[in-house]
């Protein structure tokens, strides 16, 4: 079984990472504007206080923290920036849509660097395309 001490170290070293900080100050901004969405709508809930914390701030960590490493580890350092600009995207899109749901206007030329993209998939099956 690992020592308390190990996992300390663990939790430092992936908290030396740059990107870690400016997710979880994402993650922690989103956590702010979700409750105040969730104490305007009346539905407010401590426990989906944790399961949010968990849910988001874990699962980009981790992600961007592994992707980091082995980038680093293969050579290819633009990897772990390259993720961090991704999960940005994802946690900026979240704190714009809780940002709308608060009233706040949003310019539409700084909207539409947050939203999501809608994907079509388009499959040929026996010379007929089909979309999915």
């Amino acid at each position: 079984m690992i020592e308390l001490s190990a996992w300390k170290q663990i939790a430092l070293t992936i908290w030396s990472y740059p990107g870690v900080a400016i997710i979880t100050l994402g993650v922690v901004l989103n956590l702010a504007l979700a409750i105040a969405v969730a104490a305007r709508t009346g539905t407010f809930s401590l426990r989906s206080l944790g399961d949010f914390l968990f849910r988001q701030l874990l699962p980009y960590v981790i992600t961007y923290f592994v992707f980091s490493f082995a980038g680093d580890a293969a050579g290819w350092g633009w990897v772990g920036p390259a993720v961090l600009v991704l999960i940005s995207a994802m946690i900026g899109s979240a704190i714009m849509e809780k940002l709308r749901q608060l009233g706040v206007p949003i310019p539409d030329k700084v909207a539409t660097l947050f939203q999501r993209p809608s994907i079509v998939m388009t499959v040929v099956d026996a010379g007929k395309d089909v979309d999915h």
